[in-house]
């Protein structure tokens, strides 16, 4: 609000400004004259004393601080004024210029509120000026607000990026444990089934040997008793021919008993020929069946067992074989009195 006119200042220009400081200020009442008049509008002593009795106006910043920048300017637009009383003031204002500045406590007290209202429009300005600037902080406050904001807003997004990835590596690494369990499993069980047959077949092969072992010691039992059969029977042909020897070297004697022993000797020579049984072909034989083929860790086990059947067998066979000899021995013993 400017104040180059000198003050010259209506009432009705004050009211607006009075107003919205929230000041009690009656206004003026002016006469209105009829237009084309050239008397000056006059106030009453009423009205001259109830400016005198108004009180000055108070201080109420907290209230002017609420107004705009360009709240300087009399809010012409909130009343409406009359022609006639717009043209009055206009007089009014001509004149006071005219006339100069009217003295009085009223013009007083126009001064004060005048000064007042500046200053409470400086002090406004300043407190603008400082809410600009804060506000301009506060917005780039807010601007930094924002942009660590985003920052924050990226740096969230990469980890629920980098989250969502280990995620699914932690899914297919448990797609590809479960396989392995799954597989690991399956091939435990065929170990323990291929362990079940492996077992089954030794126990059935631990079977067949055991009996084929004990089938191979009755054949190797009858065949040391066939061998030995024969051996006494070589032996014993062998004792008829040496008879026979004797026989003939003493024929030349001319003794009659002579050819009778020769021909039961015959005899028992063609007997001993006709048996079967041939020494060489019953060894063979026994020979092939004391063979053992290797077998499983049971039927290993059973090898000194073989061997030491074998030992008794063949500890047997020489005991019947001397026992043999000496009943050839015997027979031999017993042929030679005969031939004496």
């Amino acid at each position: 609000m400017s104040t180059s006119a000198g003050g010259n200042k209506s009432p009705g220009d004050a009211t607006p400004l009075a107003e919205s400081a929230m000041v009690p200020v009656q206004v003026l009442v002016v006469s209105a004259q009829p237009s084309g008049s050239s008397t000056t509008p006059v106030p009453t002593p009423k009205e001259e004393k109830a400016t005198e009795l108004m009180p000055p106006p108070l201080h109420r910043k907290e209230i002017v601080l609420g107004l705009p920048a360009s709240s300087a300017a009399p809010l012409t637009k909130s009343r409406k004024r009359t022609g006639a009383a717009t043209e009055t003031v206009k007089k009014r204002r001509c004149t006071a210029g005219t006339e100069g500045e009217p003295s009085g406590p009223l013009s007083q007290h126009r001064a004060k509120f005048v000064s007042r209202i500046d200053g409470m429009l400086s002090d406004c300005g300043s407190e603008i000026e400082r809410s600009t600037r804060g506000l301009a902080e506060s917005r780039e406050a807010l601007k930094q607000a924002e942009a660590t904001l985003k920052s924050t807003e990226a740096a969230r997004a990469a980890e629920l990026s980098q989250l969502s990835d280990l995620e699914r590596d932690l899914r297919k690494s448990a797609s590809a444990l479960f396989k392995l369990k799954k597989e690991k499993k399956s091939k435990a069980s065929k170990v323990r089934r291929f362990q079940r047959e492996i077992q089954n077949r030794e126990e059935s092969r631990t079977v067949v040997s055991r009996d084929d072992f004990h089938a191979r010691l009755t054949r190797m039992a009858v065949l040391f008793d066939s061998l030995l059969a024969v051996h006494e029977k070589d032996l014993a042909l062998a004792s008829v021919e040496g008879s026979l020897n004797e026989i003939h070297l003493l024929k030349g004697d001319t003794v009659p008993t002579l050819d009778s022993e020769e021909t039961r000797l015959l005899s028992r020579k063609e007997e001993l020929k006709a048996s079967d049984g041939d020494f060489d072909s019953i060894l063979s034989q026994l020979q092939f069946e004391c063979t053992l083929t290797p077998c499983l860790g049971e039927t290993e086990g059973h090898g000194p067992v073989a061997e030491e059947g074998g030992d008794v067998a063949s500890g047997r066979g020489n005991g019947e074989a001397a026992e043999g000899g000496n009943g050839c021995e015997v027979e031999d013993e017993g042929s030679a009195p005969r031939s004496a």
